[in-house]
């Protein structure tokens, strides 16, 4: 090949990248609508715009006009990551879904920015620790769960720092205390034993 044409292949190369980068940079990208919305409607958990199942974002608002959330729905289910906001715009939430159910890592926090909770879903089931913290800093509860369901310690705190309640859930029964009340009593394990199997 000739010098020139080489030139002119590299140039129509150069030229058709260019073309292909400027199509996906002004490619629209998804729609947001604002709820409530006359176009939207929810029905048995999916959200419909004109009668199909919504895919685009969608935007709630405060009466002031600031942003209040935005989350993104794939076939009218919410998918991938939902926002909050709290009405100062500092962030209020960040939740991830997949398929209309919590999925993955969920976070919030207090106005003041101190975080207010953290916790892990699974196909919309809370799984592992999940702890809650008041506004101060100070923890006020720790869960832990298994496939959606309380498994293990479970730890809870009043402002002041005095235990509120501090049980451990073993085979699906509560032992411990609630409050200053025991949820489980002597009396209570006595009538469920069964004196043969000793």
């Amino acid at each position: 090949m000739t010098r020139s044409l080489l030139v002119r292949f590299a140039m129509l190369a150069l030229a058709m990248v260019m073309a292909i980068a400027i199509a996906f940079v002004l490619r629209p990208g998804p729609e947001v609508c604002r709820w409530p919305s006359p176009e939207l409607v929810r029905s048995g958990g999916v959200l419909y715009r004109n009668h199909r199942e919504w895919s685009g974002f969608v935007e709630r608002h405060y009466p002031s006009g600031g942003l209040k959330e935005r989350s993104r729905y794939r076939q009218g289910r919410r998918s991938a990551r939902s926002v909050t906001y709290h009405e100062g715009g500092t962030q209020a939430s960040e939740r991830f879904f997949r398929d209309g159910h919590k999925n993955g890592a969920q976070r919030g926090w207090w106005p003041n920015g101190r975080m207010k909770f953290s916790r892990v879903y699974v196909r919309g089931r809370a799984q592992g620790m999940a702890t809650e913290w008041y506004d101060s800093g100070q923890r006020a509860t720790v869960h832990r769960y298994v496939d959606g369901k309380e498994d293990g310690r479970q730890e809870g705190w009043t402002q002041d720092g005095r235990i509120h309640f501090n049980y451990e859930i073993v085979d699906g029964r509560r032992y411990g205390l609630i409050g200053s009340k025991p949820c489980f009593t002597i009396r209570n394990a006595a009538s469920d034993l069964d004196l043969d199997e000793l």
